[in-house]
Protein backbone atom coordinates (compact mmCIF):
# COMPACT_ATOMS: atom_id res chain seq x y z
CA UNK A 1 0.00 0.00 0.00
CA UNK A 2 2.77 2.48 0.68
CA UNK A 3 4.39 2.05 -2.82
CA UNK A 4 1.10 2.45 -4.21
CA UNK A 5 0.76 5.64 -2.43
CA UNK A 6 4.42 6.58 -3.78
CA UNK A 7 3.62 5.98 -6.76
CA UNK A 8 0.22 7.94 -6.96
CA UNK A 9 2.23 11.02 -4.88
CA UNK A 10 5.14 10.70 -7.32
CA UNK A 11 2.90 10.69 -10.38
CA UNK A 12 0.54 13.63 -9.01
CA UNK A 13 3.63 16.28 -8.31
CA UNK A 14 5.27 15.18 -11.87
CA UNK A 15 2.07 15.71 -13.33
CA UNK A 16 1.51 19.28 -11.23
CA UNK A 17 5.53 20.56 -12.17
CA UNK A 18 5.19 20.04 -15.61
CA UNK A 19 2.71 22.66 -16.15
CA UNK A 20 3.93 25.93 -17.89
CA UNK A 21 2.83 28.84 -15.87
CA UNK A 22 4.72 31.32 -17.92
CA UNK A 23 2.54 32.01 -20.57
CA UNK A 24 4.40 34.88 -22.50
CA UNK A 25 4.24 35.00 -25.94
CA UNK A 26 8.14 35.24 -27.68
CA UNK A 27 8.28 37.30 -30.31
CA UNK A 28 10.11 39.60 -32.58
CA UNK A 29 9.80 43.48 -33.22
CA UNK A 30 11.70 44.83 -36.46
CA UNK A 31 11.36 48.55 -37.65
CA UNK A 32 12.17 49.05 -40.88
CA UNK A 33 13.07 51.78 -43.57
CA UNK A 34 14.47 51.90 -46.80
CA UNK A 35 15.57 54.26 -49.74
CA UNK A 36 15.64 52.93 -53.77
CA UNK A 37 17.14 55.45 -56.22
CA UNK A 38 17.57 54.40 -59.54
CA UNK A 39 20.09 56.24 -61.88
CA UNK A 40 20.48 54.84 -65.44
CA UNK A 41 22.28 51.98 -65.25
CA UNK A 42 22.95 51.95 -61.32
CA UNK A 43 21.19 50.44 -59.19
CA UNK A 44 20.70 52.15 -54.97
CA UNK A 45 19.26 50.05 -52.07
CA UNK A 46 19.55 50.90 -48.25
CA UNK A 47 17.83 48.89 -46.09
CA UNK A 48 17.55 49.60 -42.27
CA UNK A 49 16.52 47.83 -39.74
CA UNK A 50 15.96 48.48 -35.62
CA UNK A 51 15.40 46.21 -33.31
Amino acid sequence: MKQLTFLFLLFLSSFILSQNSNLENSYIEVLGSSVKKVVPNEIYLDIFLKE
